[in-house]
């Protein structure tokens, strides 16, 4: 049995996580927010932007085989370009807490780790480093160019683990794509099932060419929790995705052939195609994501269900 700490353990994938890590067998230690530093049980609270506070958890004495690090600040703030067909700008996104939130308290973790000895650091990134797709598949070594701020706030958080890992500690980045739920009532994936469902019909909006990623949350539970168990290997990117293309007009076509009679009205504004290369992430988890028509069916079963109950 491992002990592992999670940050953003009340998240929506960190509550999933920790239940599955404790299922396993993992002695789990949850760190959620907290204005003031408390270490109990199983339990901590603290603000992991605030240094003193981690210093009181090395002080408590806690020593951990694994640390994952889902905690953070997501807020993409994005904009049309110049033209329809332009990617996307950087919208008005407060900076001063992204940076803190994602960045800083990265830092501070890492140091954390460092100084009581975690052999291995998970970390929560995003497909959004990637920016606007330049190539089919993106791979772990492809070009990354965030178009705003969260994702070049996860961005930078990568390059400063990658110093940690020179000094003596694994680190494994996990880029994951969009996540969905059917107990998720937010999200594209929601909106589209729903229409479908509802409507007969989706209609996809789009102001600018977004890159567009989803995977459900499960499979990327089960990233995580064999990244959790795995001995990490100096440092690694890994992308958590179905590895098939996506964009708005594909996952919007793709719920609509599920559902009979169901057509796709599109925009004018070209999409483009991403497609996240998971090959990776196979090789050195063992990990086997569900194919993204399946979860998809189970989306329109609960929108159809959803649709009944009210």
């Amino acid at each position: 049995m491992s002990k592992v700490l999670v940050t953003g353990a009340s998240g929506f994938i960190g509550q999933r996580l920790v239940s599955r890590l404790r299922l396993d067998g993992h002695a789990v230690t949850t760190v959620t927010l907290a204005s003031k530093p408390t270490v109990g049980d199983g339990e901590v609270g603290l603000d992991l932007a605030e240094p003193g506070h981690l210093e009181a958890l090395a002080a408590s004495g806690l020593r951990c085989d694994a640390v994952v690090h889902l905690a953070g600040r997501v807020d993409i703030q994005l904009q049309p370009g110049m033209t329809p067909a332009a990617p996307p700008v950087p919208g008005d996104a407060p900076l001063e807490g992204l940076y803190r939130d994602n960045v800083l308290a990265t830092a501070n973790l890492a140091a954390f780790c460092l100084r009581t000895s975690v052999p291995h650091l998970v970390f929560a990134s995003s497909q959004s480093v990637y920016g606007y797709p330049v190539e089919r598949p993106l791979t772990e070594i492809s070009r990354c160019q965030p178009l705003e701020h969260y994702a070049a706030s996860k961005l930078c958080a990568e390059h400063l683990l990658e110093v940690f890992s020179r000094q003596g500690m694994a680190v494994s980045i996990l880029r994951c794509s969009g996540v969905f739920s059917e107990d998720r009532r937010t999200g594209v994936v929601r909106t589209f099932a729903n229409q479908a469902v509802r409507d007969g019909r989706i209609v996809v909006h789009a102001a600018y060419p977004l890159p567009l990623d989803v995977i459900h949350v499960d499979d990327v539970v089960e990233a995580f929790a064999l990244a959790a168990r795995a001995p990490g290997q100096g440092f690694r990117c890994l992308n958590i995705s179905t590895g098939e293309p996506c964009n708005l007009d594909i996952l919007a076509d793709a719920i609509c052939a599920l559902v009979p009679g169901c057509r796709t009205v599109h925009e004018a504004v070209a999409q483009p195609v991403v497609q996240l290369g998971n090959a990776a992430a196979r090789a050195a988890l063992g990990w086997n994501p569900a194919p993204r028509v399946r979860r998809l069916s189970d989306m329109v079963t609960a929108a159809r269900v959803q649709g009944r109950s009210t």
